[in-house]
């Protein structure tokens, strides 16, 4: 189902997907999700999608959304130039420098209904991570953490929203050469939770093969350094079922060999949808950010018109303004939309 490595070449647009995940969480909880990505089937498709990319930042304070974008970009818009990779109007920089990993995010995207375009930049810097590959070298599913624990810092702004902070951030890389639904993998939690002098990463998958055992990949990493968990293992709660109908667990327990287990808890869903939730993460006093996802259950028919109205650029729907931008303003946002007032 999936295998762990360390960062390859890849051309940035392939016949499965690739994506580029930095998230950032601070002492009160509060942070951003960014990911770029092309292939994913996260967007309105018709039909199997193709290469298109996306560009995808949401910012959360006090244990609420307050900002969100997912802009679709044709993949003629996408451009590789040496380590920079251009989205569009905005731009992706992630490279090794003497053993740090630097990251740097130009952002550059529209916002429907706003006079003013999302604008600002995201800096990450961190130890670079070398890990240990695992897995079978024939599974096109690669996982690739590349930092942490790092710091970040952010400054973005748009029509009536302006975002400036600092925390701890990390770093990580997914890439397959089939579609996400030909991986035999019927679903997957993923979480990261920034502990006070490292962090703990866990990916756990069940196989969509009867009787197959599920597949537990738990990391710690300290300064740069990363290991797998000895003997780990990872316990999950009895599910609970969001709105949607997706199940979630209130809680998980990592455990190992060598190490005491840990307990993450995990908020109500922060994002929800038929195939994908968020969570943020808390243990020990500590904050992270969580997911899960039904690869099965992405791009249905159904779903379509609704999930158009949370894509900005061509794709974008009448009604994107409501679920799209700043968390305040969006009924001014849809009436300039609609050419009202």
């Amino acid at each position: 189902m999936i295998r762990l490595t360390n960062d390859h070449p890849r051309p940035p647009v392939a016949a499965g997907f690739a994506w580029w995940y930095v998230d950032m969480i601070d002492a009160h909880g509060d942070g951003f999700v960014l990911i770029w990505s092309t292939g994913l089937p996260f967007l309105p498709h018709v039909g199997r999608p193709g290469c298109e990319a996306a560009v995808n930042l949401a910012v959360y304070r006090g244990g609420r959304q307050v900002f969100y974008v997912l802009e679709s970009i044709p993949a003629a818009d996408v451009e590789l130039d040496g380590d920079v990779i251009r989205f569009g109007r905005s731009w992706f920089r992630t490279m090794n420098q003497r053993g740090q990993r630097v990251v740097t995010a130009w952002l550059d995207c529209p916002v429907p209904g706003s006079t003013a375009r999302l604008r600002g930049t995201i800096k990450v810097r961190g130890e670079a991570l070398t890990v240990t590959p695992e897995g079978d070298p024939d599974t096109t599913h690669a996982w690739m953490p590349l930092s942490a624990p790092a710091e970040a810092s952010v400054r973005l702004h748009a029509e009536g929203f302006r975002y400036e902070a600092r925390g701890r951030a990390y770093h990580d890389r997914n890439c397959a050469d089939l579609p996400m639904d030909a991986l035999g993998i019927d679903s997957w939690i993923w979480g990261r939770v920034a502990m006070p002098d490292h962090d703990l990463v866990y990916y756990h998958l069940l196989p969509k093969q009867p009787g197959a055992a599920p597949m537990s990949l738990l990391l710690e990493a300290r300064a740069g350094s990363v290991r797998r968990l000895s003997e780990g293992k990872l316990r999950v709660a009895e599910p609970r079922r969001d709105r949607y109908g997706l199940g979630w667990h209130a809680a998980v327990t990592i455990e190992a060999a060598d190490r005491a287990p840990v307990q993450v808890r995990l908020d109500p869903p922060i994002d929800s949808g038929p195939f994908y939730l968020r969570h943020r993460l808390r243990s020990e006093g500590a904050w992270g950010w969580g997911e899960a996802c039904v690869p099965d259950k992405v791009d249905r028919a159904w779903q379509r018109p609704f999930v158009r109205m949370r894509v900005s650029g061509a794709t974008s729907s009448a009604w994107s303004p409501l679920f799209t931008g700043p968390s305040t303003g969006r009924l001014l946002r849809l009436a300039r939309w609609w050419g009202i007032g």
